[in-house]
């Protein structure tokens, strides 16, 4: 293990891609041009989510193409697992992940109702959750709890 990653299941980048500044102006084709380092990979969302699918639906990548594959090799099953991962709520159920895989016009959780505003302020009410960035590029950001009394603000 180097640093907590499980190099058998996915090998850490190249040291020569690791935190270097790179001319993205002047780069091969194929070159790796950035890494995380080890403790952003052990405890990025990715990694969390295909340890979850191990867990929760005995799924094992023991590689991001891998887990990429399946994604695209059925795609219903992938976008379930994600509905299931992040606990999406629904205030009706669809009939399925995905009905028409035509693209483009695929149907999406077909028949599910959901409420934005739920998912958007259930979050950690400390946290920011909202960045913006006006054309002047004066930034600005609300965390969740002062986005929780805007939006009642002007629910009421």
């Amino acid at each position: 293990m180097v640093s907590g990653v499980d190099q058998t299941r996915s090998p850490p980048c190249p040291r020569s891609a690791m935190n270097q500044n790179v001319d993205v102006t002047h780069q091969e084709e194929g070159v790796l041009l950035w890494c995380p380092p080890d403790e952003l990979l052990v405890s990025s969302c990715l990694t969390v989510f295909r340890d979850w699918l191990e867990s929760s639906r005995n799924l094992r990548f023991d590689t991001y193409q891998g887990l990429w594959e399946w994604s695209t090799n059925d795609p219903g099953a992938f976008w379930k697992s994600i509905w299931d991962f992040f606990g999406i709520k629904a205030h009706s159920p669809f009939v399925e992940p995905l009905g028409d895989r035509s693209m483009p016009g695929a149907s999406w959780f077909q028949g599910s109702r959901l409420n934005y505003a739920e998912h958007a302020l259930r979050g950690d009410p400390e946290a920011v959750c909202v960045v913006g960035v006006s054309e002047l590029g004066e930034q600005a950001s609300l965390t969740g709890s002062e986005l929780q009394r805007q939006v009642a603000a002007v629910a009421a």
